[in-house]
């Protein structure tokens, strides 16, 4: 299979700091900066964006979550009500903890997805 050839060229400048972060990113997800950065903005500029690695995750994780509950409230509501209620008590739980809850579960499925 041949590589396709490219010819143009994008430049731009960053400080220090600037490209400590987009290395540190870009090694994170198994690329040089440059390879990164090329792949991010093709990306971007498609004419129907496709999700980064990371946004799919999330997404996944959305739709699962959006899944469990539909079918969970359905469930519970013609069991009993002590079940119920801890349901309910749980969902609020989940709600109040979103932002800690979200960070461990992007560094679990970052782990996972190292693996495969």
């Amino acid at each position: 299979m041949t590589e396709t050839t490219r010819t143009k060229n994008v430049a731009f400048r960053l400080t220090d700091h600037e490209y400590a972060r987009v290395e540190r990113v870009a090694s994170a997800s198994g690329d040089d900066p440059n390879a990164w950065c090329r792949n991010l903005t093709l990306k971007q500029s498609s004419e129907a964006h496709i999700f980064t690695r990371d946004e799919q995750l999330v997404y996944e994780e959305m739709a699962t979550l959006r899944l469990l509950m539909r079918n969970g409230d359905k469930s519970l509501e013609s069991t009993h009500d002590k079940l119920m209620y801890e349901w309910k008590m749980l969902r609020q739980q989940a709600g109040d903890n979103a932002t800690e809850i979200a960070q461990e579960l992007i560094k679990l499925r970052r782990r996972s997805s190292r693996k495969k």
